[in-house]
């Protein structure tokens, strides 16, 4: 079971992305923006939506720091309603529904400026991602190269599916074997050749192994956020929203290594997000980007405990 914690994403570390920052005019303190007019802020890269008439000189970016500071006991009136971030920046946002796009392709280069040994993405539309990162110098070493095809050919249940079933897409991808080099660029490619090129999230950060997952005993279910009602006559009402799964570990770990588990998972607290790999291999379902529920640990008398280990997926 690896874990891969997410760096912050900064202008610093995103030293190249293909999608330009133009989803509306940056906000500009001398125009008055009328109700419902929008604009993007290029410094927390957020799109807002004006909320009052005669919106003069009321910088978004001021108002909604206000508005998360408890000294500010009347931050009133709203002038802004924060819509997402930008298109470049969706897929750094931590809401896997919400995808940053660009026509057939989509390439970003990220500089971490630190040691990073794992990558997934989730929520993608394309049809392959390639992963290469180097080092510079003159020239720049190749130390890593992987493409990951995200259609499913490994199953095939009989000839008519052979011949007559579209290939299923794949939308997420995981690789854990990053080599460790502090001063690596890493960039990542996603293909969609007559079409749109999408990714709900992009993920970069350390790994850390806190033992094997069982295979009897994980599983998942799904958590889906629609609903259907019925009125007083039986009319059903439809609101179709995101869906998630929830996913159960069973996992088995060292027994003297019980406590630092423990540290590594309660770093986690609070909803933090981060990406639990149960198996490297995409067809097994069980890598999520979420937040821990609920962790439980079963002690034994021998060298090794099971611990059980909830995971919710964000949306």
């Amino acid at each position: 079971m690896k874990i891969i914690t997410p760096i912050a994403m900064t202008d610093a570390k995103l030293t190249s992305s293909d999608i330009a920052e133009t989803d509306y005019a940056a906000y500009d303190i001398s125009t008055t923006y009328s109700r419902g007019d929008y604009c993007i802020s290029t410094t927390t890269h957020t799109v807002y939506r004006s909320l009052t008439d005669t919106n003069l000189g009321n910088d978004p970016d001021v108002e909604t720091a206000a508005l998360a500071d408890p000294l500010i006991d009347d931050p009133n009136p709203v002038n802004w309603q924060i819509i997402s971030a930008t298109n470049r920046w969706k897929m750094f946002d931590h809401k896997p529904s919400v995808q940053s796009e660009r026509a057939e392709s989509i390439t970003v280069e990220i500089t971490p400026g630190e040691f990073i040994g794992g990558m997934a993405g989730f929520n993608i539309s394309g049809s392959s991602v390639t992963v290469t990162g180097t080092v510079p110098g003159s020239p720049d070493e190749v130390i890593y190269s992987a493409t990951v095809d995200l259609y499913d050919d490994d199953y095939v249940g009989s000839w008519y599916d052979y011949y007559f079933q579209p290939l299923t897409p794949l939308t997420e991808f995981v690789l854990t074997d990053l080599p460790a080099y502090g001063t690596a660029v890493w960039e990542v490619a996603i293909t969609n050749t007559g079409g749109t090129a999408k990714i709900g999230q992009l993920v970069l950060g350390r790994t850390t192994d806190i033992g094997d997952v069982v295979v009897p005993g994980t599983g998942w279910a799904g958590l889906d956020f629609s609903y259907v009602q019925n009125d007083e006559f039986g009319n059903l009402t439809r609101v179709v929203r995101e869906a998630t799964r929830v996913f159960d570990y069973e996992i088995i770990t060292p027994t003297t290594g019980i406590l630092t588990t423990f540290e590594k998972l309660r770093a986690l607290r609070g909803g933090a997000p981060a990406v639990w790999v149960g198996d490297d291999r995409s067809y097994m379902a069980t890598t999520a980007y979420g937040f821990a529920r609920d962790y439980r640990m079963v002690y034994q008398s021998g060298p090794e405990c099971i611990f059980s280990l909830q995971v919710q997926g964000m949306v």
